[in-house]
């Protein structure tokens, strides 16, 4: 039995079914590249999380264009004659992208083979867990995790795709459609799913990789001091331990709207202090999470996984401005 989710069904089944599928496909015009990897330092370029003119500097010119996607009708991935889709938003995105063929090539029957090919699209920073799990997008999906994915797809870009899990998280689902082709998607969210620690690879004849580990994701942040002077970038992964100050949960159904734009929306907020080595004083930093915050209370230690989301200012209770680092929390451990 199948499981997609119904937005992401509808989304999918409309562009198939505008779609003039046929098992000999037309070739692509000899200036459409044939290579999917773009010549880019940008990891997303070309993939899902980059831009659509990225997509089209890749690939070339699309053969289909509609409100939303692009269509190309005979890319040669991996030696196998693709349609690839690719969906973007307003602000021009990919928001996700489908891989189809008429039926299942003999070439897609393991999991190496289905992220070997996958990688083709996905962020090129990726990291996928090669055992299948089971979840609302289909029964067999591989989540996986991208840092450069965590910039592009904030909680509120998360909710309007109907995508659940971690920032930087994304899926790769096999087949999840009710038709007769053969589909592989890759969209944000992992429907919380964690990557299960062991080894990662793509290529069944590479030597395997070792997951990373939090701490090789998140790197501890060392001096907190440094997020108010801009040493840390926007986006930048992160990790620090402290002690629980202040903690706000939002009524179900709602969210608290941070940073200077209001742009990060999380369903709980609080205050973490942090000790800075060699002194006595802390630094105060400003967390927003949407994970299970039910569990935690003021005065708790926690260490705090996120990326710097730069800063969250207020008004305190003498009526001053205050301004504080924001962190966009994807764990929060007691």
């Amino acid at each position: 039995m199948r499981f997609v989710r119904s937005a992401l069904l509808l989304a999918i089944v409309f562009a198939l079914a505008a779609t003039q599928f046929m098992p000999g496909a037309r070739a692509q015009d000899d200036a459409t590249p044939t290579n999917a990897t773009p010549v880019a330092s940008d990891p997303l370029a070309g993939r899902l999380g980059g831009t659509l003119q990225s997509v089209l500097d890749a690939f070339g010119p699309a053969d289909f264009t509609d409100d939303g996607l692009i269509r190309y009708d005979a890319l040669d991935l991996n030696g196998l004659s693709t349609i690839l889709v690719v969906y973007h938003d307003d602000d021009d995105v990919v928001t996700r992208m489908a891989l189809v063929y008429p039926f299942q090539p003999d070439t897609l029957t393991t999991a190496g083979d289905v992220l070997a090919l996958a990688a083709n699209v996905g962020p090129a920073d990726g990291i996928c867990q090669p055992e299948a799990v089971e979840t609302t997008l289909g029964p067999e999906v591989y989540p996986c995790h991208s840092v450069a994915l965590m910039t592009v797809f904030g909680a509120e870009a998360m909710t309007a795709l109907d995508a659940t899990g971690g920032l930087g998280d994304y899926s790769i689902a096999v087949d999840p459609l009710f038709d007769d082709y053969f589909e592989i998607l890759l969209v944000p969210g992992s429907d919380g799913t964690q990557l299960d620690p062991g080894l990662i690879t793509t290529d069944e004849s590479a030597a395997p990789v070792a997951t990373p580990t939090l701490a090789e994701q998140y790197p501890l942040l060392e001096d907190p001091t440094v997020l108010m002077n801009g040493d840390v970038s926007l986006g930048d992964p992160l990790s620090f331990t402290g002690e629980i100050k202040t903690l706000q949960i939002a009524e179900f159904g709602t969210q608290f709207r941070l940073g200077e734009d209001e742009s990060l929306g999380v369903s709980s907020l609080f205050q973490v202090a942090v000790p800075i080595a060699d002194s006595t004083d802390v630094e105060v930093l400003f967390v927003g999470f949407n994970g299970d915050a039910t569990e935690l209370a003021i005065g708790d230690t926690v260490t705090v996984y996120g990326t710097n989301y730069g800063t969250q200012c207020f008004d305190n209770a003498l009526d001053e401005e205050v301004c504080q680092p924001l962190i966009a929390a994807d764990l929060v451990e007691e």
